[in-house]
């Protein structure tokens, strides 16, 4: 872990959002007037992932969008940063805080900040339930769309707390762009496939990526940014922003 590079990608994910409002920790309950943590929500098969929600106003059973945020190494619960020698001292950062900055970027969103499914020493994020194909670390080794995971994956979640959304944003950070380089080799092979009417129905419904300093420790074999001009026309094709 390049600590010196991270704190680079803070720098440019809060001047695109915003600075943290507050760097008050978690209490050990998981609701609270700003957000609700629900734990080890099941999505597809027998896949897993702690969701974190933000009211931001609305409720998730009434907003008309949602955001799904994704994010990178160390980021985590404040309270499994404050415990951690390495990453405490980035603790202003934690989800909660994200959650918040994204909450007033985007203030008419229901806001849902996914946890990777294993931290791993409690530092790289591995979002394996989306990526099927990476490293113990979390890096992509190649992205796999055979089964459409990370589609599938996400709309089960999405089918849990956003009933009448019409909108989804996908943001990623640092690592958590793999998660969205994924989706989109999913979306591109859809082109050749037939989709059962509830998956085609969500794909719709997805509006904007949002790449943020993306990166990986694999760069040198699995793309980091989505330059490949299939993946490139599917977004223009989709109406995608």
């Amino acid at each position: 872990m390049n600590f010196s590079r991270y704190r680079c990608s803070l720098f440019k994910l809060f001047l695109c959002f915003g600075l943290p409002s507050s760097t008050s920790m978690a209490t050990s309950t998981t609701m609270s007037n700003q957000y609700q943590i629900l734990e080890q929500t099941p999505g597809y098969g027998n896949r897993k992932n702690d969701l974190i929600l933000f009211s931001n106003s609305c409720s998730a059973s009434s907003a008309n969008k949602v955001v799904y945020y994704f994010g990178g190494d160390i980021q985590d619960l404040p309270e499994r940063m404050k415990s951690s020698r390495d990453n405490r001292q980035y603790q202003r950062w934690n989800l909660i805080s994200t959650g918040e900055i994204l909450s007033r970027r985007f203030p008419d969103s229901f806001i849902v900040a996914i946890r990777p499914n294993i931290m791993k020493d409690g530092t790289f994020a591995r979002f394996s339930n989306f990526v099927p194909q990476t490293t113990e670390y979390g890096d992509p080794v190649r992205y796999d769309t055979a089964d459409l995971v990370a589609l599938r994956h996400l709309h089960a979640l999405d089918q849990q707390i956003s009933k009448t959304s019409t909108d989804i944003t996908l943001v990623g950070f640092s690592k958590g762009c793999v998660v969205l380089n994924q989706l989109l080799h999913e979306l591109t092979a859809l082109r050749t496939l037939n989709l059962d009417h509830d998956l085609s129905q969500f794909v719709s419904r997805i509006r904007r990526f949002i790449w943020l300093d993306g990166g990986h420790n694999n760069g040198d074999h699995v793309m980091i940014w989505p330059t490949d001009e299939s993946l490139v026309s599917t977004l223009i094709r989709s109406a995608i922003q």
